[in-house]
């Protein structure tokens, strides 16, 4: 599916865009991605043990462009 998401150096452009949130859970520390509207609920995604947040942006951004059209 090609548009505004499907190139490579788009997640790259998010992350120097957007800050990195770290909070320390024990010996472990939490890295998060705050981003989007504050007065809608967050969508919280929770990679696997060795995900990042990588593994979700393309189909985050694929969704987002999807209701994009949907909407009025």
């Amino acid at each position: 599916m090609k548009g505004v998401f499907s190139a490579p150096g788009d997640y790259i452009h998010f992350k120097s865009q957007v800050p990195l949130h770290k909070i320390p859970i024990g010996t472990k520390q939490w890295r998060y991605y705050d981003f989007g509207p504050k007065a809608v609920p967050p969508l919280i995604c929770l990679p696997g043990v060795a995900g990042t947040a990588d593994v979700y942006y393309k189909q985050i951004m694929s969704l987002s462009m999807k209701a994009w059209s949907r909407s009025p």
